[in-house]
């Protein structure tokens, strides 16, 4: 599986491409959160409106959210 994160680009209004990251879910995971000291170092260094897919191995999306990183 896959995390993927979109930024939005203020000056297009559209989200484009920001990172792409190995993840692991396991079958008995209720909620998936994660840390500054995540093993899949996941991290948006610049403030702003993101849009994060967790993808199948199909690359296919399984869920998403937006959110936006302040600092």
């Amino acid at each position: 599986m896959h995390i993927q994160s979109d930024k939005l680009n203020l000056d297009t209004g559209r989200f484009e491409f920001y990172k792409k990251y190995n993840f692991t879910v396991q079958p008995d995971m209720k909620y998936i959160y994660f840390t500054h000291n995540d093993e899949s170092n996941m991290k948006f260094e610049d403030p702003g409106i993101y849009s994060v897919f967790l993808l199948d191995d199909h690359d296919e999306t399984i869920t998403s959210a937006l959110i936006e990183i302040i600092d």
